[in-house]
């Protein structure tokens, strides 16, 4: 998925520099030798910085984000462009069960494909088909009925709906999958360009959902396109780099 775990875990152990303090200041931080780090039984050398924050008598303790994610078999990236620390599982599995489409041949609608994806958080698997896309005034249209304040498309732009069923098929034991369409299911162009995220509200009943196993939702999210771009495709659940996945058309033939 898109933007994969530079939130969630890093956050949960990334060293911090100093100035990400701001809001407490800081009464002492040094380098404690005396913590050690296991992961799986094997010690991993790194070193650990305590932090003791002004009015607090116990540390915490941090490890550099590379060193545990990389002892977890894990892959990290320096995104610097966007300033974010990028963590991938080097084995993370995102193969279609449903063989037959890529991105050189996106699914047509109406057609189910099954993924497994496996990242550091978690392992689920879902059906997914696109049901019915809508673009150009009919989608401008549906846009400004579902909230007044929703812009018209950039210049040389145009809106697309699409309306996407999502089923949760498999995910580990009494765990959630929170759906975000727009965020997990991008549009890429005919020319093999991502689109960046539409600040729009889409129509009722949005792709949008908190699913259990066996739970499953069908909505509409909302993009923007290029006017002159008449093949655009939908892909979910790509590696980084941008292989696998499993891909549609966001076009009727």
């Amino acid at each position: 998925m898109k933007k994969f775990l530079s939130g969630l875990l890093i956050g949960a152990i990334l060293m911090l520099t100093i100035t990400t303090f701001a809001a407490g200041k800081i009464k002492e931080a040094f380098f404690n030798d005396t913590i050690k780090l296991e992961v799986d039984g094997k010690t991993v050398n790194t070193d650990m910085v305590t932090v003791i924050l002004e009015g607090s008598v116990d540390g915490t303790n941090y490890v550099s984000a590379r060193a545990l994610a990389e002892a977890l078999g894990a892959k990290v990236e320096w995104d610097g462009k966007n300033k974010k620390i990028l963590v991938t599982s080097k084995d993370k599995d995102t193969t279609p069960v449903t063989t037959g489409y890529s991105y050189s041949n996106p699914a047509p609608l109406n057609t189910t494909q099954v993924i497994e994806v496996e990242d550091l958080l978690q392992k689920y698997k879902v059906e997914m088909s696109v049901k019915e896309i809508v673009r150009g005034e009919e989608a401008w249209k549906m846009v400004q009925e579902a909230n007044m304040f929703n812009d018209p498309a950039p210049e040389g732009c145009e809106y697309l709906l699409a309306k996407i069923y999502f089923k949760l098929l498999d995910i580990d034991e009494g765990k959630q999958f929170n759906l975000t369409g727009e965020v997990d299911i991008d549009l890429v162009s005919s020319d093999g360009k991502d689109y960046d995220f539409t600040f729009a509200v889409a129509p009722e009943p949005q792709l949008r959902a908190s699913l259990y196993k066996g739970a499953s939702h069908e909505g509409w999210a909302v993009y923007e396109v290029r006017k002159d771009d008449a093949k655009p495709k939908l892909v979910f659940g790509r590696k980084y780099d941008g292989s696998g996945g499993i891909w549609f058309k966001a076009y009727k033939d």
